[in-house]
């Protein structure tokens, strides 16, 4: 009776009533609906598992405008040959070097996802680094998101890569020539410091020399100056004016009027008397020779003697008036001066032996020619006229001509030369000292004073300076090439970026498999109920409950389920490599999951019917999927979304299949599977309900209405 109203107890899961049993004669079906999560997810994953292997099979345009350049020392620049020579022969990317407008046309038909161009000016920028004004060097990226907006997003990053290790060397390079420099400026300022040290020492000998020496020596020198120098100058002034320059004009009147006259005279008498009288003498000495001696005894004694004692004491009082004049150095450093100083003591010497000549020998010759005339008479008239004519006359002659061609021009030069030049110096020397050499040393002496303070003050600088140079050559570090090299690549890369993995995936598609397994379970769950029925109807007519009418078909799709995941975990195991942490878990999350969808869309068919659950299931798919954070983290979603997310299973079965395929089981599995439990058991609940409902009959239900035309 239960056998024909196909009620027949079922034995196990495949029973005679099971839905698997139906399609005994569909085996195709059947490996279909098992192998569909595996074509799905296997499919996504072979995609996603590692795209960035494949980058070098991107083709870029690389376009090199640049023009070499050189440095500030002459040094030729081809920044662009080298960097470019770089990317090609380092590739990232498949580079391909072309002109700017193969590389225009390639981005914009799609040959080319990019296009890099080194522009011209690209090592003219390089060469200003370290200068007064640097600038950066440009590199232009051309993309078009025509050609795929994720080509542009990994093309970016590469970019980035490129950037900042082009950044690096070049930041690199050019510190490490600043701290070459500074060590070239440690260099100099040690010379600096050396320099500064003997500035130093002679701020110290000039200071020494101006506080010790000049200053002392210009108080000295004011003060002689004032008190010696300045008197003595004025008193030299004073005694030429007066004394000097008066005696010098009186000389020259006594030589002038008086002596040259009577050496005139004497001349004339010489030889107009003196010389005819000894020969007249000489040939009258019997008849007129005691007459002319006694005229001649009178004569000598009368005229001559005094004459001669006049002209020995005024030279001898001219001699005594030169005593200034030869008390002054200065006035004996003129040579008009000197030389009238000598002509007048050889005119006093030859007028004192003159007098002497005549007060001894000429009045004792005439007392003896007086007393010797009866004597020897002839002999001494003869020896008389021989020298009277010969040696007298000679004399008298030279002494004419000293005086008269000598003496009186010498005596007129030097009366000149006094009053001339001798008398206007000497108040110009006593005027100046006064009026500029005393103010000039008082200038000098206040000067002095400030050049004291001056070079205190020029002591004080370079003993600051040296010791800031010295101080500074300590803070400025000394650097070999090797050091400089070592601190240049560290200032170009500052930053040791140390990364650290609690848990690593090893590829891409570890990464995307909570996203996709989740999604190929959830279509593989749509196939099961295309090839089962949620629910057979005619357990509706049949005394059985709503629970065993659920449970009947949900058993088969279990069973399902379990093939679906031990065909997909299998033949990833074995052919993607995929490494998972905690396989039991994973495995274990993984059925659920299958099962929880296969609930979820039970219920749906159930409630709505076949098409409309599957409606259902699909929204409740897309929403899943736009909720789970699958490619991107779920921190990212906008807020309705990140909200709604953990509301669903896919987050939580991403979540506990990220903690068992790369790190371990955590506090998310245990949540996914309590998770899953409930949406798998409510599911069966909401179905039984589902069922238990539709079992109610109503006469539209019986006796349906049928529709004409």
């Amino acid at each position: 009776m239960d056998k024909v109203k196909g009620l027949t107890p079922h034995r196990g899961i495949l029973g005679y009533n099971s839905e698997i049993r139906r399609f005994r004669a569909y085996p195709a079906m059947l490996v279909v609906v098992v192998l569909i999560p595996l074509f799905y997810g296997g499919m996504f994953l072979w995609s996603f598992w590692n795209p960035t292997e494949n980058i070098d099979h991107m083709k870029v345009a690389l376009v090199n405008e640049d023009r070499p350049a050189a440095a500030q020392d002459g040094t030729p620049i081809d920044a662009g040959t080298q960097f470019v020579d770089k990317l090609v022969n380092t590739p990232s990317v498949d580079w391909e070097r072309v002109s700017a407008q193969e590389a225009a046309k390639g981005v914009e038909d799609g040959t080319y996802f990019a296009s890099l161009t080194v522009p011209a000016d690209f090592s003219r920028s390089v060469a200003t680094v370290a200068t007064d004004h640097p600038v950066k060097a440009p590199l232009d990226v051309q993309y078009n998101d025509a050609n795929g907006g994720t080509a542009g997003t990994i093309l970016e990053s590469v970019m980035q890569r490129v950037h900042a290790t082009l950044s690096q060397t070049i930041g690199a390079q050019s510190a490490d020539k600043l701290f070459v420099s500074l060590g070239t400026i440690h260099d100099r300022m040690g010379e600096a410091a050396d320099g500064s040290n003997q500035l130093v020492d002679g701020a110290h000998q000039l200071d020494d020399g101006i506080t010790q020496q000049l200053a002392p020596g210009v108080d000295e020198l004011q003060s002689k100056v004032g008190t010696e120098l300045a008197p003595g100058a004025r008193q030299l002034a004073d005694g030429v004016n007066d004394q000097l320059a008066p005696g010098a004009q009186e000389l020259r009147d006594q030589v002038g009027g008086t002596l040259a006259p009577g050496v005139t005279e004497l001349h004339d008498k010489v030889h107009g008397q003196l010389a005819p009288g000894v020969t007249e003498l000489n040939s009258k000495v019997t008849g007129e020779l005691a007459p002319g001696v006694r005229e001649l005894h009178d004569k000598v004694h009368g005229q001559l003697a005094p004459g001669a004692q006049q002209l020995a004491d005024g030279n001898r009082e001219l001699q005594q008036k030169l005593g200034p004049v030869l008390d002054n150095p200065l006035a004996m450093q003129i040579p008009v001066v000197r030389d009238l100083v000598d002509g007048i003591n050889q005119l006093a010497d030859g007028s004192a032996q003159l007098n002497a000549g005549i007060q001894n020998d000429l009045a004792d010759g005439v007392d003896r020619l007086d007393q010797g005339v009866n004597g020897d008479l002839v002999a001494g008239v003869r020896q008389l006229d021989q020298g009277v004519n010969g040696d007298l006359v000679d004399g008298v002659d030279r002494l004419d001509q000293g005086v008269n061609g000598q003496l009186v021009p010498g005596v007129d030069r030097l009366a000149d030369g006094i009053t001339g030049e001798l008398q206007p110096g000497a108040n110009r020397l006593a005027d100046g000292i006064e009026g500029q050499l005393v103010p000039g040393i008082a200038k000098l002496r206040d000067g002095t004073t400030q050049l004291r303070d001056g070079s205190g003050r020029l002591l004080a600088g370079t003993t600051t300076l040296r010791d800031g140079i010295t101080e500074g050559r300590d803070q400025v570090p000394a650097f070999t090439e090797q050091t400089a090299q070592a601190n240049g690549d560290v200032v170009g890369s500052p930053v040791d970026l140390r990364e650290n993995w609690l848990h690593k995936q090893m590829s891409y598609g570890e990464g995307v498999a909570p996203y996709f397994l989740p999604l190929a379970l959830f279509i593989g769950g749509i196939f099961i109920w295309q090839a089962l029925r949620p629910i057979n109807r005619r357990h509706f007519a049949a005394p059985v409950s709503a629970t065993k009418a659920v449970l009947h078909s949900f058993r088969p799709a279990m069973l399902l389920c379990v093939v679906q995941v031990a065909v997909l975990v299998g033949v990833l195991l074995a052919v993607s490599g995929l490494s998972v942490s905690a396989l039991l878990p994973w495995f274990g999350v993984t059925l659920l999951a299958a099962f929880s969808f296969a609930a979820f869309q039970q219920a749906a068919a159930v409630v709505a019917g076949d098409a409309p659950g599957r409606f259902v299931s699909i929204v409740y798919l897309i929403l899943n999927l736009a909720t789970a954070g699958g490619t991107y983290p779920s921190a990212t979603l906008p807020s309705p979304l990140k909200e709604l997310g953990p509301l669903l299973p896919f987050y939580h079965v991403g979540a506990a299949m990220r903690e068992t395929l790369t790190g371990g089981v955590g506090q998310g599995y245990w949540i996914a599977v309590g998770y899953l439990l409930l949406l798998t058991l409510g599911s069966l609940a909401v179905s039984v309900v589902a069922a238990a409902w539709r079992r109610v009959y109503t006469v539209g239900s019986l006796h349906p209405a049928i529709r004409i035309g």
